[in-house]
Order: structure tokens, then sequence, then C-alpha cells
């Protein structure tokens, strides 16, 4: 069982070598070594894998070592946390000074996690967590640094830096969209990084209007193109790119989003490059959410503070699960926390509402959460805007079976009217006196079911 166990681990290290950190970042095959003795300088203890400024030819091994940017520690079927995890801890705490190198990497091929070899503090670039392979350029960085300061756990770059692991990320996106863009007739490989640059930036001109605070709730945006129906999620991203070129703000991207909307809806005299279906499924990959109940159920295992995960249920026992902060797709998960909130359900059940009391949350891509800005004119007690504003909630609602909620259109076109916080409250009392109400009626009902669901027995011998 061990044996096997091995090979399956050798295999799994084989393709992460070929496939990440050849095929997607781009590191010389040659300067990668895979679970070869370096006795001089580990004894008897293999590392899984080193990468190096130069390459290995079986003889070099003090240059191969001294030139040393990279470390890991790779342990296949294994969790964060786990026994086998601790166990590379352990290994990387000894192995990773003798190497010369003031961190290492722990992954299950996987999940990647680097770690200070002093101080075995997770590593962080520019205040997030690190959890993908990256180039050399960045192995090189964060030894220079960790050289220069030992216990540091938090590295900050420059703009050069920061295009570098752009760049890494870029080319793990190309990797994830290969299977698709193998169906697509791209003229050449520029159209196809035109694309998927044009892609990347629709998604970022999102989260850089809410880093700014200047994101409109009124328009068109990234989050708000996705639909169950393949052809509304076309549709959706040619008018977000359509509003995107018209903004001054956003022009130098004008070209690359251009190849998109051509190429999804074509330019009049040529058909789409790309079929509806397709489409959807790029959308999908390069979203910010990926909150999937399987990632869910293994970010639960882990430690730290849990936030909430919402859905498009706006029953409280419907909650996908509770998860820690962590990374999705190379960024920090967004989360809802310190305020009241209304969580509107954007597809499924879209246009209901449930409201939020002070918590941790966070949500998919099924689902908004709504809140009252610090800075309000008007004090809005948010459980009275939804039982007061609740037909209009569901009427921008598509009728479809599986609807979709128009947030754009609902700011748009829907007049509130809000009166004073006292004249709120009565509305809001009734309502949770009805409530409450409901709530043990429906108990009843539900113990009443139960209670004619038990079998009687009859003895008809009397």
């Amino acid at each position: 069982m061990a044996k096997k166990q091995k090979k399956q681990e050798a295999l799994s290290v084989s393709r992460l070598i070929n496939e990440v950190l050849v095929a997607q970042l781009s590191i010389p095959f040659r300067q990668i070594v895979n679970d070869t003795t370096f006795s001089k300088y580990t004894g008897s203890k293999r590392p899984d894998i080193l990468i190096s400024e130069f390459e290995y030819d079986g003889t070099n091994d003090e240059q191969y070592i001294k030139n040393l940017v990279a470390y890991a520690e790779a342990k296949d079927d294994c969790k964060v946390g786990d026994k086998d995890w601790k166990d590379a801890l352990k290994q990387g705490k000894i192995k990773a000074p003798k190497l010369g190198l003031p961190y290492f990497i722990v992954t299950n091929c996987k999940t990647t996690y680097f770690y200070n070899a002093k101080t075995l503090k997770q590593l962080t670039l520019n205040g997030n967590p690190i959890r993908e392979f990256q180039t050399i350029d960045i192995y090189r960085l964060i030894k220079n640094k960790l050289t220069a300061n030992p216990d540091l756990d938090s590295i900050n770059t420059n703009v050069d830096s920061i295009s570098t692991i752009s760049e890494a990320i870029f080319n793990k996106k190309l990797w994830e969209l290969a299977g698709v863009y193998r169906g697509i007739n791209f003229k050449d490989n520029v159209q196809k990084i035109d694309f998927t640059v044009g892609f990347v930036a629709l998604e970022y001109f999102e989260e850089k209007e809410e880093i700014d605070g200047t994101k409109d709730a009124t328009k068109v945006y990234w989050s708000t193109c996705n639909d169950n129906v393949a052809e509304k999620v076309k549709n959706n991203l040619s008018g977000y790119i359509s509003r995107l070129e018209d903004e001054t703000t956003f022009k130098e991207f004008k070209n690359v989003m251009e190849v998109v909307r051509i190429a999804i809806s074509g330019d009049g005299k040529n058909k789409p490059l790309i079929g509806v279906d397709d489409v959807k499924q790029i959308y999908k990959m390069s979203g910010n959410s990926g909150l999937t109940e399987e990632f869910i159920y293994h970010a639960m295992q882990n430690k730290g503070e849990k936030y909430t995960v919402l859905s498009s249920a706006t029953e409280d026992r419907t909650k996908m699960g509770e998860i820690p902060m962590c990374t999705i797709n190379n960024k920090p998960l967004k989360v809802f926390e310190g305020q009241e909130g209304l969580l509107v359900t954007r597809n499924g059940k879209a246009g209901h509402t449930r409201y939020l009391p002070f918590g941790r949350y966070t949500i998919n891509d099924h689902a908004y959460i709504l809140f009252v800005k610090e800075d309000a004119p008007y004090a809005v007690d948010l459980r009275w805007l939804a039982i007061q504003y609740r037909t209009e909630f569901l009427q921008f609602a598509s009728s479809s079976d599986n609807g979709t909620w128009n947030m754009t259109g609902f700011f748009k076109q829907v007049k509130i009217d809000i009166p004073d916080i006292e004249e709120q409250k009565p509305l809001v009392d009734i309502y949770d006196k009805l409530t409450y109400v409901q709530d043990v009626l429906s108990n009843l009902d539900f113990s009443v079911s139960k209670l004619f669901d038990k079998q009687v027995i009859v003895d008809e011998s009397v």
C-alpha cells in the first residue's frame, strides 16, 4: 500500500513539474531537480523539488545548490494541517537552512503554502497569502528579502515585481483555459493572448472601482453579467464592454476589449468566433468567486475566524458553511462584516431578500449584499426596506424558472421614499411579530406531520 502511494505521489509531482512549473511558469526543466540526494547538504534526506538559477547536469552539485531559489516538500493526497502536512513542515525547517534558503514551500500538488524557515509563519505577498507556485523572479525576490531579514513574513514588491506576479497569474489563466481554447479557431497566438488580456481587464475594472470607492450600483459590471442562460451572459458581456469603451479612464484597454466583443458577438460581417456556451464557460473560469461546494468543504477544515458563506438561499438553515479568511484565484476572500446587511438573491429565487444582523459573511456569485454607507444622509432600517419594497425587489427578477435579479434596473428605476427612522420601526415590529407566529405555526405543522407519519397498530382481535 505504501509503495502504491509513493508511486502515486511521484506521478503527481511529475505532473506538477511538467504542467505547472515548466509549461505554465516557463521555468526551464533542467533547472528543476526532483527527489535527488545531495548528501553533502541534506544527508540521506532528499528534498522533493529544488529550483535553481543553474541547470543541473549530475556533476555540478555545489554550483546548483549555491544558486537555489526555491525548495518544496510535496505530500500528495494530504490536507493542510494533517499529520503528513506537519511532517512536511518539520522536514522543511530542517532542510531549508542546510540548502541555504530562508524559506520553503509545502504542497499537496493542489494547495501550496510558503513558510518562513525560521519562524514557520506563512509568507504573504503584498498582503495576500501565497497560494500558488511563482516564477523564478519571485523566488529570487523572496529569497533576497528573507536573507536580509530572517524574521520577515510579509513581503511587499515594487511595480516591476507586481508585473512579474501578474504575468504568472496570466500564464496560469491561459493554462486553465487551454481546454476550452482547443475548440476555438483563433487566428494566431496574438489574438488568443489579446482575448485573454481583454477578459482579465473586464474583471479588473470592477475591482479597481471597488478599491477606489467609485463603484456605481446603477451601472453594469463584470459581476452582474452572470446568468444561467449562456446567451444572456454573452449579451451582458457585450453590453458591459460597450460601456467600458466609452469610459475615458479605461481607454488603454479598449483594443483588447474590442477583440473580446468581436470574438463573442461578431462584427456585422463575420459570425462570432466563440459560441455562447464557451463564452459562459470562460466567464465562469475567469470569475473571482470560486466558492464551490468542494472549495468550501476543504476550507472549513482550516483554522481561523469563520465567515458564513451565503448563496441564493435566503433561509439560514441552507447556508453553505463557514470558512476562515483565505485566498481564491490569487485574491483574498471578499467579506462583509461589522454592519447590518440585506442579502438579495441574484439567481434562482431571484429578488427574495433576507436580513443579515451584525456578523461575518461572504457570498458566492448567486447573491448580493446591500448595506447602508456610513455617509448616507438618511437612517435606513434594512428590514423596513425589505418589507416595504418587497414587490419591487421581485419585479426586477426575470420571469424564467431560474430567474436573475436585475440590480442595475432596480436602482435606476425604483424610487425609494425613506421616512424618518421612527416611522420605519412600527412596520418592522409588526412584521417581526407575524414572522414569530408563522414560525410557531410552521413548527407545529411539522410536528403534526411527523405524528401522522408514525404507524398506528390496531389489535384486530379485540
